[in-house]
């Protein structure tokens, strides 16, 4: 059970420095913490209610919470509790300091892992992915820098991380509409406004795709807002049949899995 504190300071029950920034974004920044009567260390990550731009984001924050707070598996962030005052919300996380899936410590062929090496972290999205599609949620963002791993161990568990565009399947709504996620991961059946669980496939496979190549298999001008509109019109246009060809080890693995979404198999 998650708890929520929206009466009491975080400060009286966590304390950081102001140098131990674990990384930022756009609306808050996540920094180490400890707890003051364990003394064990979680992620603290601060959100501000008001985006940049000042529209309120109070509606997107609790949603995030709620999918979270009903989330408990190896391969996805775990949210432990959460504190409010009137302009911001605490989140008390585990901890990552493993580093992103390019992070420079781990890549050590230009920009690309191994075959077999892609297989296995593939292999453990997948199961992040039927765990969280079994709780009837799509996640609508998956990309490179929303997987974490855990710690700088080889071996290190891989995580799922920022539920922030998650949105619910139910019986009254089996299809969404919302135009949501990251230009280079899009589905096509996103950007027609009518999509279900199979976009967060798609994503998945393009972050495979980048992290055998180095690159991304749709790509357009990066002259401000043409940028969406050319990686769009790319991914609509795209024939998939010269990619078969290029990785041996990964064309049966994803070609069960995107056509047929059987993780099952795929994970067997």
């Amino acid at each position: 059970m998650i708890n929520l504190f929206n009466h009491l300071e975080v400060e009286d029950f966590y304390y950081w420095t102001e140098s131990s920034v674990l990384g930022s974004g756009l609306n808050g920044y996540v920094k180490l913490c400890s707890n003051r009567k364990t003394g064990l260390n979680y992620a603290l990550k601060t959100i501000s209610k008001m985006r940049p731009d000042g529209t309120d984001s109070s509606a997107l924050i609790k949603s995030e919470i709620q999918i979270m707070s009903e989330l408990d598996h190896p391969n996805i962030l775990r949210l432990f509790e959460y504190f409010e005052s009137h302009d911001k919300v605490f989140l008390i996380l585990e901890i990552c300091s493993g580093g992103h899936l390019l992070d420079s410590r781990r890549i050590q062929n230009q920009f690309h892992y191994p075959e077999k090496v892609v297989c296995k972290l593939v292999r453990k999205m997948l199961r992040a992915l039927k765990y969280l599609h079994s709780k009837n949620i799509v996640h609508c963002d998956l990309k490179l820098e929303n997987f974490l791993f855990q710690s700088d161990s080889i071996n290190s568990q891989l995580k799922l991380i920022d539920f922030g565009l998650s949105q619910r399947i139910t019986e009254e709504t089996p299809f969404l509409s919302k135009p949501t996620g990251t230009p280079y991961y899009v589905a096509p059946e996103v950007l027609a406004g009518k999509y279900e669980y199979k976009c967060d496939v798609w994503a998945i496979g393009v972050i495979a795709y980048k992290l055998l190549s180095g690159s991304v298999p749709f790509y357009g001008r990066t002259d401000g807002k043409c940028t969406h509109l050319s990686v769009t019109s790319m991914i609509l246009l795209t024939s998939f049949d010269y990619m078969m060809n290029i990785f041996i080890l990964m064309v049966s693995f994803f070609y069960t899995f995107i056509f047929f979404c059987d993780y099952d198999i795929c994970l067997n």
